[in-house]
Order: structure tokens, then sequence, then C-alpha cells
């Protein structure tokens, strides 16, 4: 069987290439600190790119190999590839290690490689046999498989399954997440961010301090992409008369353009700012109806209406409101007359 390591295995039993901190030998069959210990790699808690258990090769009490290896015999391995497979279905989520059989100085080893990085975080129950199984989450301190009990490293864990640092993993994170004091430090660390949150405030304040129109924020619900409208200074020179241009154009399009939902949520929301349920009640619509986003966006795009917390799209106060322009939109137009 042609080995799965990314290194030589010489190598990885002797520290070579790869740290102490992220290798655990065990010098026998032991599902229940083996399974906390693949826990804790793939966790990956300090961010050390995950580690390597061998079975079969014993070590000294300062965590050093003892060679020859004690081995595995060979019915053995057979049995533990079986039991790990059963075991490792109740990691929660489900974690499957890398498994590579191989043979050193003659003897059986098993070696578990956990590249760490995974979908996390993962929990593990303290004992696999145990008819009541209690689930906690494991992480690598120094050279050692431990419990995560601080309320930071708890938060963390949690966090990390939730918080969009790969969106190819994580695609119903929330941008109200990056509130958290934990994740703004570690995304300011990382230089992925100037500070905590301080970005979009620090946006709308340099654009009124220099009398620009204030800016604008927008995603979809799917959170597929982040757009930031930041308007030109009425006052630069040609952008007057452009603008004049523009909103009429503009203007005589949409006059054509509105359809009869569209007209009615602008009208609905004409008098004060309503919630898109609400909208929705008031159309005979579903609230996720296709044909009420479709209205809203257009409305939007025409900036007809707008956010009224356009810094968190997603919020569960989010209404929308009319904006000047859509004011002077319906008075040029005749109120609908009221019905017989």
């Amino acid at each position: 069987m042609p080995s799965k390591l990314p290194l030589k295995l010489d190598d990885l039993l002797r520290q070579r290439t790869v740290e102490g901190d992220r290798i655990e030998y065990k010098a026998g069959w032991n599902p229940d600190p083996i399974l906390r210990t693949l826990c804790a790699f793939a966790n990956d808690f300090e961010n050390l790119g995950g580690g390597y258990v061998v079975i079969g090769q014993d070590c000294a009490a300062d965590g050093q190999p003892i060679f020859p290896p004690a081995g595995l015999k060979a019915n053995q391995v057979d049995k533990i590839q079986r039991e790990l497979l059963g075991y490792c279905n109740l990691i929660q989520p489900p974690y499957f290690p890398i498994l590579s059989v191989e043979i050193f100085e003659g003897r059986n080893l098993i070696v578990l490689w956990s590249p760490g990085g995974q979908t996390r975080p993962y929990q593990v129950p303290r004992s696999v046999t145990a008819r009541t199984k209690e689930y906690h989450y494991y992480i690598r301190r120094y050279s050692s498989t431990v419990e995560a009990k601080g309320e930071d490293e708890q938060e963390l864990l949690r966090l990390t399954a939730t918080v969009p640092f790969d969106d190819r993993q994580c695609r119903q994170a929330d941008v109200e997440y990056l509130r958290l004091s934990l994740i703004q430090s570690y995304l300011k660390e990382l230089d992925l961010t100037e500070g905590r949150c301080t970005g979009i405030p620090t946006i709308r304040a340099a654009m009124a301090e220099n009398g620009s129109p204030p800016p604008k924020f927008s995603t979809d619900d799917q959170r597929t992409h982040f757009l930031v409208e930041l308007p030109v200074h009425p006052r630069m020179p040609g952008v007057v008369a452009a603008h004049d241009e523009a909103h009429h154009e503009a203007h005589d399009e949409a006059h054509d353009e509105l359809t009869d939902t569209e007209t009615r949520v602008l009208r609905f929301v004409e008098g004060q700012p309503k919630s898109r349920p609400e909208i929705a009640d008031q159309l005979g619509l579903k609230s996720r109806s296709g044909h009420l986003y479709k209205a809203i966006d257009h409305l939007r795009n025409l900036g007809f209406i707008e956010l009224t917390i356009p810094e968190k799209p997603q919020s569960k106060n989010q209404k929308m409101r009319i904006t000047g322009k859509g004011q002077a939109w319906l008075m040029s137009k005749p109120a609908p007359e009221a019905a017989n």
C-alpha cells in the first residue's frame, strides 16, 4: 500500500520536519485519547497546521520517540481501521483524518494525519464507548491535548463555524458576527481590517465632513457581493450639469419602466418606512417572493427607495423608505382614482 504521507516517515518520527507539538505518539490503540487529539488537531486553535498521531510508536516522558517502535500486530491493523471509522462518525460534525499504514524498522504503524483548517469546530465525546456521551471541544496547548474551557477558547471555537474566514466553507455567515471582539482582534492581527469595524463609520464621517452625499452600502440576500457607492461631490466642476441631465433621463425612463407592483411599493412606503414583510402583506405577496425582490431591487437601483439601516442590510429591523427622487416621481404621476 503506497504511503499517503506528505513527508518521509523517518523525518516525521524523528521530528526533523514537523515540530514535536504537532506529533502525538501512541504505543497502542486507545480510542478515547486518540479521538480527542484528532479533534484538537482538526480544530487547530493555534493555527499550527494540524498534526499527526502515530499509533504503534511509544515515547519517553519528555515526548521523544523511543526506537525501535513498539509496532502493531498484523491482525490489529485492520481491526483498528474498522473501529476508527466507526468512532470518527461520533465526532460532531463527523470528521475523518487521512490514514496511512506504514512499516518502519519492520514494525507496523498507523499514521493519522489531521491537516487542520477544516470546517470547524469539532466536538468529540470524552468516552466513545459510554452509553451517554458528553461532547467537548479539544485544542492543543504546547504538546498536550486539553479541553477548551476558557470563555475565549469556547467563543472562538463556536464562531469559527459561522464567521466567514473562508466563504467557500461558510456561506450563511452574517456580517454582524464581525462585531465580536475575538474575531475583530483576529482579523486585525492578520492585517485584514484596519480596526474593529471602523471602516463604514469612517467612510460616513469622511463623506459628511467633505459635504458629499452619503455613501450607499448594499448586498443581496445571498451575500454574493458587497457594493459601496461613493457619490461625487455636487459642486465638482461638470458634475451639476451631468447630474441634472442624468436625473431627467432616469426620470423619463423610470416613468415608463415602473411596473404596477413597483408603483404600489413606492406609494406604500411614501407615508413612512415599511419592512419587507409589511410590504409583502400590503401587496398580497410572500415576503420572499422573487417578484417582490425584483421590484424592490429595481426601485433601489433607480434611487427611489433606500434602506433605513444601510450598514446592516440583513438587520431584522430593516425597512424601506422613499427618497426625494421617489417623491418627485410620485408627484409627477397622478394618484390613482378611488374606487367607486
